[in-house]
């Protein structure tokens, strides 16, 4: 089951932070378990809408109430949070340290697109591009890719393409080979139905840390020759996509294996649609104490909870336990499997 976090934004200014190395999950939420509690807080809060799916279930006991998110002095989600005395550290949670890594972090705007399509995007600079990409982010998938029309056009014999018998291949997803002298190529397809194929190829990415300085690591992406993505048809400025899932491939996962950051990133949806959000890379950002810890899946190969699904005065579980329940920042839609979606629909007929 998936769960689109386009639909987390109309409750609260929300943020979520993944810890990959230590597979954990923080919510800016005074939670104890993620669906437990939701016949309380309905009683609590009766003004608040008879949930009739699954994703405003979700969002109600996830993201209800931040009080400690409010309470900031700094108010811009643009401006820069710096660290306090009371601030948690990842070390004081989860014990990884990870010192051997640089201690400044990435900030960058959200940007959204909700007016025509539904979806977030960052602005990053690749290659020796005048100006930077519009990418969607998505922590559903894990590859990072730009259509090759905007991707180097006027350069084509500089294009840095990775060949098959590099490592990097082998985290690609449906990489096929006949030589390892050969381009490796990539065929990836989304749950929307959309799709990109196309070749790896390497290029460095300009990030500007918090402290004023840049970095300019070489990644890996996809530089795409087909693609079928309402997002990129002339319906939004998107321009590709950023891959933020688990996978090796992934740009979090890359830039955590060449040191440059721990293994932990997040990003701030906002509640006004006129307002920024923005997206973190690194362990030096700083957030409130009230932020808690849940436990992520671990055998699975995407971010997920474990939780269990209730509706209104019922304590009973709609599926007798806990499911495993995906977030998605790239998904306009959330999905459900069918028995759920039946047993959902039998309740609020």
């Amino acid at each position: 089951m998936y769960i689109d976090l386009d639909f987390l934004r109309p409750f609260l200014s929300s943020i979520y932070m993944i810890d990959n190395g230590e597979n954990f999950f923080r919510a800016f939420s005074p939670v104890s378990s993620l669906l437990r509690k939701i016949e309380r807080r309905q009683k609590q809060k009766s003004q608040v809408m008879q949930p009739v799916t699954m994703a405003v279930l979700i969002a109600v006991v996830i993201l209800f109430e931040l009080p400690c998110f409010s309470t900031r002095t700094n108010s811009s989600s643009l401006s820069a949070i710096h660290r306090n005395p009371v601030s948690l550290s990842v070390a004081e949670t989860t014990g990884n340290t990870d010192e051997h890594l640089t201690s400044n972090f990435v900030n960058m705007h959200v940007f959204e697109d909700v007016y025509t399509i539904g979806l977030y995007y960052v602005q990053i600079k690749i290659g020796d591009s005048s100006k930077p990409y519009n990418l969607h982010i998505d922590t559903g998938s894990d590859l990072t890719w730009l259509p090759k029309e905007l991707y180097h056009p006027h350069d084509l014999q500089n294009i840095q393409y990775v060949r098959c018998d590099e490592p990097r291949c082998i985290d690609v997803p449906r990489g096929k080979c006949k030589k390892n002298t050969d381009p490796c190529d990539y065929k990836i397809r989304y749950q929307d139905e959309a799709s990109s194929e196309g070749r790896i190829v390497n290029d460095s990415f300009t990030l500007h840390l918090e402290d004023g300085s840049s970095i300019s690591p070489t990644l890996a992406i996809g530089r795409s020759t087909y693609y079928s993505s309402k997002e990129l048809n002339g319906q939004s400025i998107t321009e590709g996509m950023l891959g933020l899932g688990k996978g090796r491939i992934s740009i979090i996962s890359q830039l955590h294996e060449q040191g440059n950051f721990a293994n932990i990133f997040g990003h701030c949806l906002s509640r006004n649609l006129e307002d920024y959000g923005f997206m973190f890379i690194g362990e030096d950002f700083d957030y409130p104490r009230c932020l808690t810890w849940i436990p992520m899946s671990s055998d699975v190969s995407n971010y997920s909870l474990m939780a269990e699904v209730v509706y209104g005065d019922h304590e009973q579980s709609l599926l007798g336990g806990n499911q495993v329940f995906v977030l998605d920042s790239g998904a306009t839609d959330t999905y459900f499997v069918d028995l759920l979606y039946k047993k959902l629909l039998t309740k609020i007929a």
